[in-house]
């Protein structure tokens, strides 16, 4: 259960980064401990391959 815990504390680490670069150099961190996961990281910019806005579907949630 320990690493479920550690899994789901860096997978938020990386989510909440500010930047792109942050992601990665999060993921980069931890990417010994996350080789069975693929992440994607939304951001406003739309530079880059594909553009993943966050989108307000609710008041009370942002996706």
């Amino acid at each position: 259960m320990e690493k479920e815990i550690q899994t789901l504390v860096y997978l938020n680490e990386i989510g909440n980064a500010t930047s792109f670069m942050g992601a990665i150099e999060r993921y980069e961190e931890y990417k010994d401990d996350l080789k069975d996961w693929r992440v994607l990281f939304a951001h406003e910019s739309t530079n880059g391959p594909f553009y993943l806005p966050k989108k307000n579907y609710h008041q009370n949630v942002i996706f």
